[in-house]
C-alpha cells in the first residue's frame, strides 16, 4: 500500500498550508483512490505517475475550498484524456447538487459516467482485498475519517509437516490450507487448520482532515499501521502543547504504529514530516512538497520513503 502525497495548496508559505490531496496506491492492482482533492492537484498527479485511468475513486472528507475545490478541473482533465472508465466520488451530502451547478455555469460534459455516492459510517465501498471505512468525526457535521483496511492474509501452509505425515502432494495441499479436514487411508484425521500458521492481519491506513481527541477518532484509527493528519496548522502553530497531548493520548489509546503529519515553519519555505512512532519517539524527515513524495506501508507494517522525479 502506497501513499502519495499530491504537493500543497500554497505556493508560498501560509499558516494553513496541508496536503492538496494524498493518492492511495494498491500493491498488485492498477488502481488508487484519491483522498480529497485540492486546487491544484491535476498538476500534481501529472508529476507522481499516476495514469487517469488507475484513478477509480474520490473520497471527500468534508465540502469545503480544502478539499473540493479541485475536483471541477480534474474531472474536466480526465475527459480531455478521453477517459472511459467510469469513476467514483464518495462525499457528504449536497456534494451532487455544488457538481451540477458548476458544471451548469462551466459548461463541462464529462465523456464517462461518473457515480456519487452520499457517505455514511460504516463500509463505504469494497473492492479486491481491501474496504473502505467511513465514520463522522463530530455529532453535527458532515465531516469524515476514513479508513483503508486490507483483507486478512492465510497463515503459511507448514509443507515438510504435511510431508513428514506422509500426505500426498497435489490438490489436497489447497484444500489443507483452506483448513478443511480429510481421513487419510490409514485412518489418520488431518485438520488443515493445525497445518498453517497463524493468520496474517492486513495492514490498515486511516485518514483524517479535523484533528481532536474523541472517541470516534480512537475507535476509526484502532491498530493503524499509519495515522496521515492533513488540516489546516493555524491551530496547531498557536498551541503546539496541547497538540502534542492530543497525539500521545491518540497514540496510547488506538495503539497507532505509525502517526504522522505535515509540519511547516511560518515565515520560510521549510518542510518537514513529522512520523511519531510510540513510545515516545519522534522522525523529523524534510520534504519538498513541490514534487510528490510518499510513503509506502510494506509488508511488515513499517514504513518507507519514496521520491517521485518529475
Amino acid at each position: 500500500m502506497e501513499i502519495i502525497f499530491l504537493g500543497e495548496r500554497f505556493f508560498v508559505p501560509h499558516y494553513s498550508r496541508n496536503i492538496a490531496s494524498v493518492a492511495v496506491r494498491f500493491d498488485n492492482y492498477k488502481e488508487a483512490c484519491l483522498f480529497d482533492c485540492g486546487e491544484g492537484t491535476q498538476n500534481y498527479l501529472l508529476q507522481s505517475g499516476l495514469k487517469n485511468k488507475q484513478i477509480k475513486r474520490i473520497i471527500l472528507s468534508e465540502l469545503n475550498s480544502d478539499t473540493c475545490l479541485g475536483v471541477i478541473g480534474l474531472l474536466a482533465t480526465f475527459s480531455l484524456n478521453e477517459r472511459l472508465v467510469p469513476l467514483e466520488i464518495y462525499a457528504p451530502e449536497r456534494f451532487c447538487k455544488y457538481l451540477r451547478l458548476f458544471s451548469r455555469y462551466s459548461q463541462t460534459n464529462f465523456s464517462y459516467a461518473v457515480k456519487i455516492k452520499y457517505v455514511k459510517t460504516g463500509v463505504i465501498c469494497k473492492f479486491y482485498d481491501y474496504k473502505i471505512i467511513a465514520l463522522a468525526l463530530t455529532s453535527h457535521s458532515n465531516t469524515f475519517g476514513y479508513s483503508i483496511v486490507e483483507k486478512e492474509k492465510p497463515g503459511k501452509f507448514r509443507i515438510k509437516e504435511a510431508q513428514f505425515l506422509k500426505i500426498p502432494s497435489g490438490p489436497i495441499y489447497g484444500d489443507l490450507k483452506n483448513h478443511n479436514k480429510f481421513i487419510l487411508t490409514n485412518g489418520l484425521l488431518i485438520n488443515g487448520k493445525q497445518l498453517c500458521e497463524l493468520p496474517k492481519r492486513g495492514r490498515k491506513f486511516t485518514y483524517l482532515s479535523k484533528y481532536e481527541y474523541n472517541r470516534n477518532i480512537v475507535e476509526l484509527a484502532w491498530r493503524a499501521d499509519l495515522l496521515l493528519l492533513n488540516f489546516s496548522f493555524q491551530k496547531y502553530l498557536q498551541n503546539q502543547f496541547v497538540y502534542f497531548l492530543i497525539d500521545k493520548r491518540i497514540l496510547q489509546a488506538s495503539k497507532i504504529r505509525y502517526l504522522v503529519k505535515l509540519h511547516v515553519a511560518l515565515g520560510c519555505n521549510q518542510n518537514s514530516l513529522l512520523i511519531y512512532c510510540p513510545p515516545n519517539k519522534v522522525i523529523e524527515k524534510r520534504l519538498n512538497l513541490n514534487s510528490p513524495v510518499g510513503l509506502k506501508i510494506t509488508s511488515k507494517y513499517s514504513l518507507k520513503r519514496q521520491v517521485f522525479n518529475r
